[in-house]
């Protein structure tokens, strides 16, 4: 059969309760043609609880499922090859596609910049006598613009409004996050930017008599980058309508996740996967993807440092008897 390409609506009584098409084979004589009283007569006994999508929202998926003999090929998969001729194919959808982005497993990639951001200083000195103290520092805060760079590198094939939200925790316990926003149907670039306040308590120094300390602070910076899917998921069922091989009317209904596992299951149809996928959990469910990638800027632990000076030593040029540093996990806000 040559590529199903050409695509004629079955008749509007139908379009209520899912997306229908037909396709003319090269061979349909009149006598073979759909009678779309026989598709109503049928659609009456499917149980009502079918949604209409925006068209747009539906139309990529269902192309990449009926171009290229696709639709046909996986018909004949589950009819074990009974078909003579395909006749038409219906869409029911019995929930609206809905959006989400999703980082690339092993795709994640965290670097140190080099540039820490400065915070602020400290000094302390010993307030005299012959016994070692325990000084406080003050405490250290700064707010600092942190964002997510976000690309649509290839956009599925959905309507202009799809989008969705990628969520990047800044601590382990994901109590701050970033945000990037991602249109699914165009390539663009757009950066997100969040002001987040990074804030440590006083921190103690020792000191000896005669000793001052001069504590700084500095906010370690990161960047993070991957990969990230933008998926939209389609639940439902499909029914194709077809004469098998004794010219005899039949249909059969599969749902949308088992339709899609069938078809990329077939070897003309691996060029599929990345673009279609379908949910190993419910077979009600299928994916359209798209993809994109995110770079994020951020702070992350707080460096401290202290050096320890003679007590009359004040000059620039002034070397530290003692000196040591240490990192500490920063309140975070946003």
């Amino acid at each position: 059969m040559k590529s199903i390409k050409s695509k004629i609506l079955v008749a509007a009584a139908i379009a209520s309760v899912g997306t229908s098409f037909a396709i003319a084979s090269p061979g349909l004589t009149k006598a073979d043609s759909i009678n779309p009283n026989s598709f109503e007569k049928q659609q009456l006994s499917v149980t009502p609880n079918y949604v209409s999508p925006e068209r747009e929202d539906v139309q990529g998926f269902e192309d990449y499922l009926t171009a290229n003999d696709t639709l046909l090929t996986t018909l004949q998969d589950f009819t074990n090859w009974n078909v003579k001729k395909f006749m038409a194919a219906q869409f029911n959808y019995s929930k609206l596609p809905s959006y989400s982005v999703e980082v690339v497993p092993n795709t994640k990639k965290d670097e140190e910049l080099s540039s820490p951001e400065f915070v602020g200083t400290s000094e302390l000195s010993h307030t005299g006598g012959t016994s070692e103290q325990t000084l406080y520092s003050s405490g250290f805060s700064k707010a600092i613009a942190a964002s997510v760079t976000s690309t649509t590198t290839h956009g599925a094939k959905v309507g202009g409004k799809a989008g969705g939200k990628l969520k990047l925790p800044l601590v382990a316990e994901g109590s701050v996050e970033l945000s990037a926003e991602y249109n699914f149907a165009h390539a663009e670039t757009k950066t997100d930017s969040d002001l987040v306040t990074y804030t440590v308590p006083s921190q103690p120094v020792k000191l000896k008599p005669n000793e001052r300390a001069v504590v700084t602070a500095t906010l370690k910076m990161m960047e993070s980058t991957g990969d990230v899917k933008l998926r939209t998921a389609y639940s439902g069922e499909i029914t194709a309508y077809y004469k098998d091989l004794s010219d005899i009317n039949k249909d059969h209904s599969e749902l949308m996740g088992n339709w899609v596992k069938t078809l990329l299951n077939q070897k003309e149809n691996q060029a599929l996967n990345g673009i279609l996928d379908y949910s190993r959990t419910d077979p009600n469910v299928a994916y359209l993807d798209g993809k994109g990638t995110y770079k994020a800027k951020y702070g992350s632990k707080m460096i401290i440092k202290v050096e320890i000076f003679q007590k009359n030593t004040r000059t620039a040029d002034s070397t530290p008897i003692r000196s040591y540093s240490y990192e500490t996990t920063p309140e975070i806000k946003q």
